[in-house]
């Protein structure tokens, strides 16, 4: 398979903050018309891309989760058998609508992928419920085998670099699982999708069927599905979100304004507990 872009000569890396200088190009000087610099490091990661090549077959288990619930019975919460009447969403709210999807983090408004995950946990933590939060869960069957460019491999299956070349790929492919990875917001600046949809469509225009990354908010791992009809709902079930925490990474030193508060202890909570959810019903 040929790559998509030229200067086939220079398909390689030069350190280690390439993706940091392709983002920050797409982000604020082109969103279609790479210059050298940045085809250079288009072709590089299309080549490495390969390494990074998984057969994930049909049958294979994904799951998928949304906030909400279908009322069957006009239930209030506080009522004694409300959990009774609640169900979860209809197998048609599970699956995005084409022509009608949101800005995401790897598909551009308009054009749905299907984001998939792991484990039920990892799918209803991309969610970032609050507690008590009642959640649709969704199993989904892979309908077809695909493959997938897996961005989260980690570096230790490498025993050693043998090259400068493969030590630059590990570090830019980090950046590359970290940027997919990086929880989207209602709020963000939609530059910032810029460059992981470049990415994503340069893999599918490479033959890549989805793509797998990290996530931030769980322990598994984020399946993104470029054809959303690559997989179908099996079966549907309600969760609550039973406590929620998240954790927390200084980013600077702590200024103390007085010296008498210089022996007091920091004002962070140790490192807190994963999600945890109750099983609903059916």
């Amino acid at each position: 398979m040929s790559l998509v872009y030229d200067y086939l000569d220079m398909a390689k890396f030069i350190d280690n903050e390439d993706y940091m200088r392709f983002a920050k190009y797409l982000k604020y000087e082109s969103r279609h018309f790479l210059d050298t610099a940045q085809r250079r490091f288009m072709n590089a990661a299309l080549q490495t891309s390969k390494d990074r090549s998984v057969k994930m077959n049909a049958g294979v288990i994904v799951w998928r989760a949304a906030i909400g619930y279908v009322n069957m019975n006009d239930a209030k919460p506080e009522d004694h058998e409300f959990d009774l009447c609640i169900g979860p969403h209809p197998v048609a709210r599970l699956k995005p609508l084409i022509g009608r999807a949101y800005e995401g983090r790897i598909n551009p408004k308009g054009i749905p992928y299907l984001y998939t995950s792991t484990s039920a946990e990892t799918a209803m933590s991309e969610t970032r419920p609050g507690a008590s939060t009642i959640l649709t869960v969704a199993k989904l069957v892979l309908l077809k085998d695909v493959r997938l460019v897996d961005c989260s491999l980690p570096d230790q299956e490498r025993e050693k670099w043998n090259e400068q070349q493969e030590y630059l790929a590990d570090e830019n492919w980090r950046e590359i699982d970290r940027a997919f990875s990086e929880p989207v917001d209602r709020n963000d600046d939609l530059a910032d999708y810029a460059p992981t949809q470049f990415l994503a469509e340069a893999f599918r225009n490479y033959g890549f069927e989805g793509i797998i990354y990290d996530s931030r908010l769980a322990d598994g791992k984020n399946i993104a599905l470029f054809d959303i009809d690559s997989a179908a709902v099996a079966n549907r079930r309600l969760y609550r979100a039973r406590k929620v925490q998240v954790e927390y990474d200084k980013l600077i030193t702590d200024i103390l304004y007085e010296d008498q508060f210089k022996d007091m202890p920091g004002v962070f909570e140790p490192p807190p507990d994963p999600p945890q959810y109750d099983d609903v019903s059916f």
